[in-house]
């Protein structure tokens, strides 16, 4: 689970700047609605946000709080799975605009 962690704290960060290059060339739109308001509100409110979620998935760690359910685990993997697919639709919006 730790490594599960790890990984989505570090996904969310990337997944913040590309995300936030991309809304300010105008290259793609936020999907998620409470990202989206929170963009508009203020791109700092959004990266803000972003960086807090992972630091608190980093605090959870460092302090030992993982959960240990099997359930939590699964959501966890199910997540880790979806964030990577976000990160492949990045990755072929910034091959599409800059190569």
């Amino acid at each position: 689970m730790k490594f599960i962690c790890h990984y989505l704290a570090l996904i969310n960060l990337v997944d913040a700047f590309l995300t936030f290059i991309g809304l300010s060339l105008d290259l793609i739109e936020e999907v998620n609605p409470l990202m989206r308001a929170l963009y508009e509100m203020s791109p700092f409110y959004f990266l803000f946000t972003k960086l807090l979620l992972s630091a608190l998935l980093y605090l959870v760690i460092y302090f030992d709080k993982l959960p240990r359910f099997r359930l939590i685990k699964i959501i966890g993997v199910f997540g880790a799975c979806l964030y990577t697919v976000v990160m492949f639709l990045h990755i072929g919006w910034l091959f599409e605009t800059f190569i």
